[in-house]
């Protein structure tokens, strides 16, 4: 790109390119004007209209998770993130001015300042890649782009349905099962009080205190345990902790099991005892029988 302004442009085609462009809205007028000339460059490349797929997040922090998400559907042959920072903090934070305040965090509304468990969560930069895009089944893609999604109702309380619309738009959507995608999207939010409910006595801190990936898994999870019979279990609480590998922070996917684990116990007691009644006549049963 820096290329194309030296008059290199003839250098590189961009007709057959699918570029992604994540664009922080902290400091909006600044990122705006960052993401059109972004997005002019990449005109003037070749690079058509269609294939360049626009992401908004509330701020730099949600930056990365977002674009680890798109790159995990290995849909892209380029991203681009385009965002400002602030150098402010709080009194005693250290640097900036006396009695400023930084800007606040899009995942918890608190400012830059402190280092809670909430703002280390949201500041994961590259989450481990657990397993490759073509190995992933149609509700493995639904279960990610749902998770996505979540995440924007939890960060920016949007209405379902105009994540909905702009989920659908997304490369690579038409990989994914989109009936399941659709049940966990509408039933988690449409159930986000009852959700809450069974989770919240399963964990050690306040809801408030997870993290905005971890709490869309979460959810997910006790949904699909709940309304989707037909999903052993087990696929579940792997498929989870997947979610929490590929997304969330470092050891997010341990909290997300042992949550999960428990809640399995108390909707799918039966499924559950029958499984453990199994390993442990598999650990009895004698080498070579």
């Amino acid at each position: 790109m820096f290329g194309a302004d030296k008059g290199t442009t003839n250098l590189l085609d961009g007709r057959k390119l699918v570029i992604g462009i994540v664009q922080a809205r902290f400091n909006e007028g600044i990122t705006n004007a960052l993401y059109e000339a972004c997005r002019a460059e990449l005109l003037a490349l070749g690079v058509q209209e269609k294939n360049i797929t626009h992401v908004t997040v509330p701020g730099a922090l949600e930056v990365p998770v977002a674009l680890q998400a798109m790159a995990e559907r290995d849909d892209f042959d380029a991203l681009i993130a385009r965002q400002c920072h602030s150098h402010d903090r709080e009194p005693g934070a250290g640097g900036g001015s006396p009695g400023r305040e930084g800007p606040r965090c899009g995942a918890c509304g608190g400012r830059n300042g402190p280092r809670s468990r909430t703002h280390r969560l949201a500041m994961t930069e590259t989450p481990n890649k657990t397993r490759k895009a073509a190995d992933k089944s149609a509700r493995t893609r639904a279960r990610e782009f749902a998770l996505q999604a979540l995440y924007q109702h939890l960060v920016g309380r949007n209405e379902a349905s105009d994540i909905d619309a702009f989920t659908r738009d997304l490369a690579g959507f038409h990989k994914a099962d989109s009936a399941h995608f659709d049940a966990l999207l509408h039933g988690c939010v449409a159930q986000a009080g009852a959700l809450d409910e069974l989770l919240t006595p399963l964990l050690d801190r306040p809801m408030a205190e997870i993290s905005p990936i971890e709490h869309g898994v979460l959810w997910i999870g006790a949904y699909e345990f709940r309304q989707c019979q037909d999903v052993p279990w087990r696929v579940v609480l792997n498929e989870c902790i997947e979610l929490a590998k590929s997304f969330g922070a470092t050891d997010g996917h341990k909290y997300v099991n042992g949550v999960l684990h428990k809640l399995a116990a108390q909707l799918r007691p039966q499924e559950v005892a029958a499984d453990g009644a199994g390993e442990r006549v598999a650990r009895r049963r004698p080498t070579g029988a």
